[in-house]
């Protein structure tokens, strides 16, 4: 074998295995550029649907905030504000976090058990199971490093 043929082969090794390290890059390249743009729209998917799903946390939580006076007396709790307030409690078995679902069931279980037998559990009781809803809802929304305590809610009296 003869040193030019040696350097024919090995300049022809080189060439097509610099064709190949090119070819292999442009193929990595496509594919991690493939891969990002799969990724990226796979964030903004999740994104949208992490706002959407917020956008109807809040909507529930203000119906079920509102739906919530017909158990304040001095309120209306005619078949149509009962019917609000099933319905929010439906969508928000839908929608809230168990947190919210175990504040708001606590408090229908001690409306129900007052009904039972009056007195059961005292107004100062029944207030702060209200606020319990108010702030696990409000903690859920995107205040989650609130100060305030369930006691905090406020019962306005006119």
């Amino acid at each position: 074998m003869n040193w030019q043929t040696i350097i024919e082969f090995l300049g022809g090794a080189a060439a097509i295995s610099a064709v190949l390290g090119y070819l292999g890059k442009k193929a990595i390249d496509s594919f991690a550029a493939g891969r990002l743009e799969f990724l990226k729209n796979e964030l903004e998917l999740l994104s949208n649907e992490h706002r959407d799903s917020l956008t109807r946390q809040r909507d529930v939580y203000g119906r079920v905030a509102t739906s919530l006076r017909v158990f304040i007396s001095g309120h209306n709790a005619d078949s149509g504000a009962r019917e609000a307030f099933h319905s929010a409690y439906a969508a928000c078995w839908l929608w809230a976090p168990d947190s919210v679902i175990e504040s708001l069931n606590r408090f229908i279980q001690m409306q129900e058990e007052n009904s039972a037998h009056a007195g059961t559990h005292p107004m100062e009781e029944m207030k702060k199971a209200y606020g319990k809803i108010v702030i696990a809802m409000r903690r859920d929304a995107g205040y989650d490093e609130t100060s305030l305590g369930d006691r905090s809610y406020k019962f306005v009296r006119f």
